[in-house]
């Protein structure tokens, strides 16, 4: 009997597992696991908390106060800089501070808790909603602003670290937003501002 060789089986275009030669023959399966990345964080058409008014369009630049101010606080801390930026950029110590139910949806872009780090909050009545860090400077300035969700519109905050000369900090917090109901905006400007006066000082002593 004569053997006669086989001929090559051509692959499939793009059947996953195999690596195709320019013959467009099957020569190996890849055994090596797959790992998959991690989804990035940004927004995407079919996200539940994505604005579907587009309200929020260009929300990750820098909060430029279009909005108008609508909480200010200030508390003094007796703990040095460094340990009150590192209690209040870390998004699962602010659940107390907000009175919110807060879950973090991804690390930033170059460290933990720096510019790209976001959170998700859940205050009350109102539907979950995503803040974005926009800026990081260590002991010294965490900026965010609105990226997902939310019912504010133009959504702000810009938390600035100071020195005392005792050695603690004294923290100097603006959120600036509106809303479209008449009315409205004022109203959630002073539950959150109750909240963030009593939550403050749970942060660091």
């Amino acid at each position: 009997m004569v053997n006669h060789p086989r001929a090559p089986i051509p692959a499939p275009a793009g059947l996953p597992g195999h690596r195709i030669p320019p013959d467009g023959v099957i020569v190996g399966r890849r055994t090596t696991p797959v790992r998959l990345s991690p989804l990035p964080c940004q927004s995407g058409a079919d996200d539940p908390l994505a604005d579907p008014t587009g309200t929020e369009t260009g929300a990750l630049d820098s909060p430029t106060m279009a909005s108008p101010q609508r909480v200010h606080v200030t508390h003094t801390y007796t703990s040095d800089p460094a340990t009150v930026f590192a209690k209040l950029s870390e998004h699962e110590n602010l659940g107390p501070v907000f009175g919110a139910k807060i879950t973090r949806v991804c690390d930033g872009d170059t460290s933990r808790n720096g510019a790209g780090s976001t959170r998700t909050l859940k205050i009350g009545p109102l539907p979950a909603f995503q803040e974005t860090t926009t800026r990081a400077e260590p002991n010294s300035l965490i900026e965010y602003k609105i990226s997902k969700g939310s019912p504010l519109r133009g959504h702000w905050g810009v938390q600035k670290l100071t020195p005392t000369p005792d050695g603690g900090t004294t923290l100097d917090y603006t959120i600036g937003f509106d809303m479209p109901i008449p009315g409205m905006a004022a109203l959630v400007g002073k539950v959150l501002s109750s909240n963030i006066k009593k939550g403050l000082g749970k942060l660091a002593p």
